[in-house]
């Protein structure tokens, strides 16, 4: 029962991440290197469909929330129910294993450095969604682009979770042929 339910965590998890690793839905408004006459093509454009900016952020904000929720109960419950109580095991045999221990350590720090990166994201995203982008459509462009780094850093890390959820799978199938 609990491999059939690990299974169908990991492909929701997988479908979660994906959705959280998409690109941000404004238009790429980076003014390095961009000429005067662009970069005011691109605020005259962000001044013009703000309403319309504004309620895709908002959509994000609250998607991307739905999705923290739940990729934060499923990596403790990775953790909590199948990390740490495998490697409990060994121990009480005597069959430790510094590869198991080593990913259940990196694991809990990359959780905690998702939930501490998604946070951070979470408050910058609040920022720009109260930035009223008609009347001060530089600011909200400067804004734009610390969420979008953000985002990345929170997408970064979701891809490292993974990673880390595929050294276990191989740890435990490699430990599965010892035993």
């Amino acid at each position: 029962m609990k491999k059939w339910l690990l299974v169908g965590m990991m492909i929701c998890g997988v479908v979660l991440s994906v959705a959280l690793v998409r690109p941000a839905l404004a238009e790429d408004v980076a003014t390095e290197g961009a000429g005067e006459s662009v970069i005011n093509g691109r605020l005259d454009g962000i001044s013009q469909n703000c309403e319309n900016i504004h309620d895709k952020l908002v959509t994000l904000q609250h998607d991307d929330s739905r999705a923290r929720v739940y990729l934060g109960r499923y990596y403790e419950t990775i953790l909590s129910e199948f990390v740490m109580p495998l490697n409990v095991w060994m121990v009480a045999h005597n069959r430790s294993d510094a590869g198991l221990i080593k990913n259940q350590s990196d694991f809990a720090e990359m959780r905690g450095n998702f939930v501490a990166d998604y946070v951070s994201y979470q408050k910058e995203l609040e920022s720009l969604v109260s930035i009223n982008c008609k009347n001060e459509a530089a600011k909200f462009s400067d804004k734009l682009a610390t969420v979008r780094k953000a985002r990345a850093k929170v997408a970064n890390d979701v891809a490292k979770m993974r990673e880390l959820m595929d050294v276990h799978l191989d740890l435990v199938l490699q430990l599965k042929g010892k035993i």
